[in-house]
């Protein structure tokens, strides 16, 4: 499948060099792929319009790391409802979840359009019986 790049021009600015005797001006040039842009979209869509999302490594039934087996039992222990999604069958999935809520690790959970965290967070929350709260809230426990 061949994408159809877009070429993203930015000036960045002058630089004086060489106690002020020289200047460079320089620009740096991005490429941004219409792929990751409607992906981008997706995610926003998908974490707007249901009340929990996991973004995870595997999926329920067969997560591929702890992290997200641990997010997995927590959500199972709270009888939620929840929507997943497997990061490593999509590399634009995994690279634009991380850029969408500047968090550099997965699993991610959203609850009610809102990044709750990784598996530290969930599991603090799911200590403190603040979970279930969240969820409940958002309309995503099983009842």
């Amino acid at each position: 499948v061949k994408e159809t790049m877009r070429r993203a021009t930015t000036r960045i600015g002058s630089s004086a060099l060489s106690r002020g005797r020289s200047s460079y001006r320089y620009t740096v040039v991005r490429y941004y792929s219409s792929a990751n842009e409607a992906k981008k979209e997706e995610i926003d869509k998908t974490v707007k319009s249901t009340p929990c999302v996991l973004y995870m490594k595997g999926t329920p039934e067969r997560p591929q790391c702890g992290f997200s087996n641990r997010v997995t039992q927590i959500l199972k222990m709270e009888k939620a409802n929840y929507k997943s999604f497997d990061v490593l069958s999509d590399d634009v999935l995994r690279d634009e979840i991380k850029k969408y809520s500047n968090w550099p690790t997965i699993p991610q959970l959203y609850i009610a359009g809102e990044f709750v965290g990784g598996c530290d967070i969930v599991t603090e929350h799911f200590q403190k019986g603040e979970l279930s709260g969240m969820l409940e809230k958002a309309g995503a426990l099983n009842k």
